[in-house]
């Protein structure tokens, strides 16, 4: 496998990965300052080694700097690359295994001799798998997935809503109760007193003055 490998520091774990890469076969090609004479500056160094990536001039890349940071920041702003950086194997197994990344990004700070191997096992360990990813594709047919077709079915229905309100009756008079019935898109209003007339009778305006007048 062709694959291009940028630093912009000659740190001994860089160096390691070159070495590593090479003792499983893989065609290495150096960037910064694993190259003399090359540009080291990390984002420099980092787009040169993803940018063979993008035009195919290699398969991966490993990027590195101290944090790992800037490098794989860097490599992303190449179209077409998906960097990810890694700390751990695990990280390596699932950057390849659920994001497809093809440039992996190092940091040179934490990264021992021991862990790299790691890493590179959990990197170079499986294929990736195409999955669904965000939330644009979340509808997307997975082949694990039976195909469901969802149907949507409109039905008109008739609302009936019947209401009864009763009124508190004032001293001295009876009670009242109105009923208000809606149907369909229309509706209709229906009041319905009982003893209106004896409630605005003179008799019964005078029965109620007297009830509320004061005593002298």
């Amino acid at each position: 496998m062709r694959i291009s490998v940028s630093s912009d520091m000659d740190e001994p774990v860089a160096r390691a990965l070159v070495d590593a890469l090479r003792e499983r076969g893989h065609e290495v090609r150096a960037y910064g300052a694993l190259s003399p004479g090359d540009d080291p500056q990390w984002a420099v160094c980092s787009e040169a080694a993803a940018r063979d990536v993008a035009d195919g001039r290699a398969d991966q890349a490993v990027v590195c700097c101290w944090t790992g940071t800037g490098a794989s920041i860097a490599a992303n702003k190449v179209p077409g690359v998906r960097a990810a950086l890694c700390t751990d194997a695990y990280t390596a197994d699932g950057a390849r295994r659920w994001n497809d990344a093809n440039v992996l990004a190092i940091g040179l700070r934490l990264t021992s001799v021991p862990l790299l191997q790691e890493i590179l096992d959990a990197w170079f360990a499986g294929p990736a798998q195409r999955r669904p990813r965000g939330p644009r594709q979340r509808g997307a047919h997975h082949p694990s997935r039976p195909r469901t077709r969802r149907r949507l079915t409109t039905a008109r229905h008739s609302r009936t809503t019947t209401s009864a309100v009763s009124s508190v009756a004032p001293p001295g008079g009876s009670s009242s109760r109105s009923t208000v019935s809606a149907s369909g898109s229309g509706s209709s209003v229906r009041c319905r007193r009982r003893d209106s007339a004896s409630r605005c009778s003179p008799a019964s305006m005078s029965s109620r003055r007297r009830s509320i007048s004061p005593s002298v």
